[in-house]
């Protein structure tokens, strides 16, 4: 008998112990989905705004380019 609930005992203990080790898993996938998602969000935003210093920089090379082709012509 109390061998069997010395095992019972330890058997209890191990699956606490478990239990425990599965609770603090949880909250790390749970942290590691959150940063993830906010990083996923702020890749996003960042792909955005290089999208939109794209557009600005081609349109001051059109500017520039415009200017250029003026100027070459007052010249002339």
């Amino acid at each position: 008998y109390r061998e069997a609930t010395n095992e019972l005992t330890r058997a209890k203990m191990t699956l606490a112990d478990i239990e425990s080790q599965i609770a603090a898993l949880r909250e790390d996938l749970h942290m590691k989905t959150s940063d993830a998602k906010r990083l996923s969000e702020r890749n996003d935003y960042l792909e955005r705004e290089i999208q939109q210093h794209v557009a600005v920089n081609q349109e001051y090379e059109i500017q520039l380019s415009n200017m250029n082709r003026s100027l070459q012509r007052n010249e002339e």
